[in-house]
């Protein structure tokens, strides 16, 4: 009796271990919503997150208390939107915290998913919750210099927007709100601008944007109903900006009543002063080059720089304006996108540029975007660099970070291991791993069926399975396993948890597993 009250004593300790290692190691929380009771379990990484200590089942308006003042109409909003059918179920919003005992303010980002009955009513919230503080200086950054406040002044009178596509932050003129909602003073959010639009053109957005996710360009055509029932037609335009992996970071944009507009031909006609002032605005070097003499139509300030030219181009063909970019790979990826129709990348491409008297080496990222019109006839390419030389030290971080992680994987005092993909490869595996499984580093990159052959009948794989399909973390307590060590059959005993591992996206990508082996059972 004495013997098993100690080892369940013991369970019950390395399960705790184990669950708040995964969490801590991963860096993410888990909750659940129920909208009926209004009550959240949550983990305590998200009590951490939200900078409340408490217990882990809470009323959702106890959640609110840790979320920054100025973010909670945001989040309730997001919330709302997500219990919308329309919205597909799917919950994404980045938003600000606060400690109550510390002040510590964090940026965190929540992801997650709500179901419906058969009759549309969402009975349940399930995800995750994780720290992005460290990545938003950059986006505030590119907040700054995006030119908006440019932009408005430019376009006096037309409906101006800046749509941030990780946050969801919606910035706007007043022309803007006029247009969406009939109340120019109005300040909407995503979640209000999405609900205003017409329900028969959600379809026409998603498509739009999917189209701009490939292009580049942003041009759609939607209806919205005022309050007063008035139904407002109008075209949107705008211009999406990446970051140096091809990400979209953001679009910038504007709305304008769809009766002002004579549909040429070109359904995005660069020469419209709308889409030149995008374009003129941007903090990133953009042109479009059109023909198969690729006459440069427009670029702006930061495009003139990288040519090492001024506004004296415009109008003309870019290699009889530029001899000197025949042969580099701005021009040869130029025309590559031109001949083809389909849209060229290149990432990291070195270039050279006198400045100020001094040679400058800077690295871009270059996309190359055809445009084209109504009768699909492609008439220009819109290029965009950007400058992507400050990641080289972001990408030394991340490399230091990646090392001082397995670094902590190894120096653990338990067996742990990195399982990638579904195939589930063996990624990372400490010596403790290697001494459980009695295997070598030979098996690294194999699958785990194939590293250990001896588990395949005996339930494991399909647990592994069910953690990647579900994203629910397994807890194993005393179980035993036949492996074979030292090319001997042997059963052991473990204690284990397998934990899924998911990217920034919340995907998931893998599995954690951890384990401690037991001493023998004694027999009776």
């Amino acid at each position: 009796m004495s013997n098993n009250i100690n080892r369940s004593a013991h369970n019950v300790a390395s399960s705790n271990e184990f669950a708040s290692f995964a969490l801590q190691s991963a860096g993410i929380g888990a909750w659940e919503f129920d909208p009926v009771t209004q009550l959240v379990r949550w983990d305590k990484r998200c009590q951490e997150l939200y900078g409340i200590s408490s217990q882990d089942v809470v009323l959702y308006e106890h959640t609110l208390g840790g979320v920054h003042p100025d973010d909670r109409s945001m989040v309730e909003q997001a919330r709302q939107w997500a219990s919308d059918t329309r919205s597909g179920g799917q919950y994404d919003i980045r938003f600000r915290t606060i400690a109550a005992d510390t002040g510590q303010l964090r940026w965190i980002r929540c992801q997650g998913r709500a179901y419906f009955s058969p009759l549309g009513e969402v009975y349940r919230f399930v995800g995750i919750a994780q720290d992005v503080t460290q990545e938003q200086p950059t986006r505030q950054q590119l907040a700054e210099s995006d030119g908006l406040n440019k932009l408005t002044t430019a376009l006096s009178g037309t409906g101006v927007y800046r749509l941030d596509l990780l946050t969801d932050e919606l910035v706007h003129s007043s022309t803007f709100a006029y247009r969406v909602c009939g109340n120019a003073n109005a300040k909407l959010s995503r979640i209000e601008f999405l609900l205003a639009l017409h329900p028969q053109d959600e379809l026409l957005r998603q498509a739009a944007l999917e189209q701009a996710t490939r292009t580049g360009v942003l041009v759609y055509e939607p209806r919205f109903i005022w309050p007063d029932g008035t139904i407002y037609h109008t075209r949107i335009v705008g211009v999406m900006h990446r970051d140096e992996t091809g990400k979209p970071l953001f679009i910038v944009g504007l709305v304008e009543e769809l009766t002002q507009y004579t549909i040429s031909p070109a359904s995005l006609s660069t020469t419209e002063l709308g889409f030149k002032a995008l374009i003129s605005a941007s903090p990133v070097a953009m042109g479009v080059f059109q023909g198969q003499n690729l006459v440069v139509e427009t670029a702006n300030e930061a495009m003139y720089s990288l040519l090492e030219c001024d506004r004296e181009i415009i109008g003309k063909p870019l290699l009889a304006a530029l001899p000197t970019l025949r042969d580099q790979s701005f021009a040869v990826l130029l025309q590559r996108a031109y001949t083809s129709g389909e849209m060229v990348t290149s990432s990291h491409q070195l270039v050279s540029f006198w400045q100020q008297g001094q040679l400058i080496n800077r690295h871009y990222t270059f996309f190359f975007t055809p445009l084209w019109d109504s009768y699909r006839n492609l008439y220009a390419i819109l290029a965009t660099a950007l400058d992507v030389s400050d990641q080289f030290i972001a990408q030394k971080r991340l490399e230091v970070s990646d090392a001082r992680f397995r670094t902590i994987i190894e120096q653990a005092p338990m067996a742990i291991g990195l399982l990638k993909g579904r195939a589930m490869l063996v990624e990372v595996g400490n010596a403790k791993l290697f001494e459980a499984w009695g295997k070598t580093k030979a098996v690294l990159g194999l699958p785990i069926r194939e590293a250990l052959p001896e588990i395949e009948e005996q339930g494991f794989l399909e647990l592994m399975d069910n953690v990647f399909n579900t994203g629910k973390p397994y807890f194993g307590h005393s179980m035993s396993v036949q492996l074979v060590r030292k090319k001997k059959p042997e059963v052991v005993y473990f204690d284990f948890v397998y934990t899924p591992l998911r990217d920034t996206s919340g995907a998931i990508t893998g599995i954690m597993l951890m384990a401690t082996e037991l001493p023998q059972p004694i027999s009776t």
